[in-house]
Order: C-alpha cells, then sequence, then structure tokens
C-alpha cells in the first residue's frame, strides 16, 4: 500500500496519489460490503453483468461506459496481454481481508504520519470502496486534496480517463 511506503520510507516519496482506495482497517461510519458484492469478489468466474456492478454505477451512461472499457480490455486479452490468474485475485482478496483487520485507530495515526502532498480520489458511487473512507482518510492527512467522481465507480479512472489525468499531471506538476 502506498500510504504505508510514504510513512515507512517517507523519503522514497515527493506526492503521493491514492485512486479508488482507501486506508487501511474498517473505517468508522462507512457502510458494510453488500452480499452481492462479497458474492462477485468470491466467483471464479465473474461475468460482464458482475463486474459492470463492482466497477460501474448501475446508470445507462456508466453502463455504456463500463461495456466501452471491458470491450477494449478483452480485445488486449484476447491478443495476449496478461490474464489475471485465480491465484492472483484470491492473493488480492486475502490482502484486502489483512488490510481491513487493522485497527482505526492505528491506520489513523499512520495517516497522520504522512506530510506529503496527497491526491486522494474516488467515484462517489463505488460500491467496494465507499467514497467515505476516502472523505474520512483526508481528515487524518495535514495536506490532502479529495476529488469525488459523480456517477462513477471503481473504475472512475477508466470512466473519467481525460479528466482523471489532468488531475494527476497538475498535482504531481506543482
Amino acid at each position: 500500500m502506498a500510504q504505508r511506503v510514504a510513512v515507512r520510507r517517507p523519503e522514497l516519496v515527493r506526492r503521493l496519489v491514492v485512486a479508488g482506495s482507501g486506508p487501511a482497517g474498517w473505517v468508522p461510519g462507512a457502510p458494510p460490503f453488500s452480499e452481492k458484492v462479497l458474492g462477485i469478489m468470491a466467483k471464479p468466474d465473474a461475468d460482464l453483468e458482475d463486474m459492470l456492478y463492482l466497477f460501474y454505477p448501475e446508470t445507462e451512461a456508466a453502463r455504456a461506459s463500463g461495456r466501452e472499457h471491458f470491450d477494449h480490455v478483452s480485445t488486449r486479452l484476447t491478443n495476449g496481454g496478461p490474464a489475471v490468474s485465480e491465484a492472483a485475485a484470491q492473493g488480492m482478496l486475502t490482502a484486502a481481508a489483512t488490510l481491513l483487520a487493522a485497527p482505526f485507530d492505528q491506520v489513523a495515526a499512520e495517516l497522520e504520519a504522512i506530510k506529503h502532498p496527497v491526491l486522494y480520489a474516488n467515484g462517489l458511487d463505488d460500491v467496494m470502496i465507499p467514497a467515505h473512507n476516502s472523505y474520512v482518510a483526508v481528515q487524518h492527512l495535514d495536506n490532502a486534496t479529495l476529488v469525488l467522481y459523480t456517477g462513477a465507480g471503481h473504475a472512475f479512472l477508466f470512466q473519467y480517463a481525460k479528466a482523471f489525468t489532468r488531475q494527476v499531471a497538475d498535482f504531481l506538476a506543482a
């Protein structure tokens, strides 16, 4: 987790971008994972509808953006691009569970130790990492900017690629 690198090895970090993520630990006041999200995450054979649900809000515009993105990705995968193995997916779930188990007071202390400029970005309608988590995180950072993309979920950085790229470039150039 990049935030931990900024705490443990601050000399390696100039600025920090946290996109579609949040602080470790269960964030107080965060909504619980829905049974639907947990069920999809546990599926070894999630289909397009599952992926659209996880990454894009249930609006026609967002789902159209999601279909376009997944069409692009599937074309690259069929042309020899790397796929995510089941072992890698299970490893990610295990790592996420470990991070969620951290006590939030410890997580808050780690965030407060970060003195670098931080750009936090998230989709306002993210069903996996609620925007609430990003909001709470920036409350514990001395020098943070929070950007929330409306009408977007976990894949906001694909749905709003140009805007997000511009935001990151401006932040890193400052």
